[in-house]
């Protein structure tokens, strides 16, 4: 996650914050539900690249990179369905952003989600 704000906080505590939980603000965990929904869709993808790259086609790197792309449309996705899955925002949020869709109030957080390849 990049190094942007979020409600003034950084959008990496923002983003922890809402993956765990505070006394205020209850978990809704983006990053396991991903984990754990996209489970077989990542290893059938993996396969398929590892394939690709024993067979010459593809390098060590471009596996990592489509792999960390593929993740981070997957987690952005998590982010953007949690009004089907996550605990819903309590009426004063809903009042305060004029939404009730959890995690996404400004898009941010959705936004920062990146990968690198080192």
């Amino acid at each position: 996650m990049g190094n942007d704000q979020v409600e003034g906080v950084s959008v990496v505590d923002y983003a922890t914050y809402n993956e765990f939980g505070t006394s205020r603000i209850p978990a809704r965990p983006f990053m396991q539900t991903t984990a754990d929904t996209s489970k077989e869709t990542v290893t059938k993808f993996t396969e398929y690249l590892v394939g690709r790259m024993i067979d010459g086609k593809i390098t060590d790197t471009t596996v990592l990179q489509n792999l960390g792309a593929k993740y981070q449309s997957l987690v952005q996705k998590t982010i953007s369905d949690a009004k089907n899955w996550a605990v819903p925002n309590a009426p004063g949020t809903i009042l305060a952003k004029g939404s009730s869709s959890p995690l996404i109030n400004t898009g941010r957080m959705v936004g920062a989600v990146r990968y690198e390849v080192v």
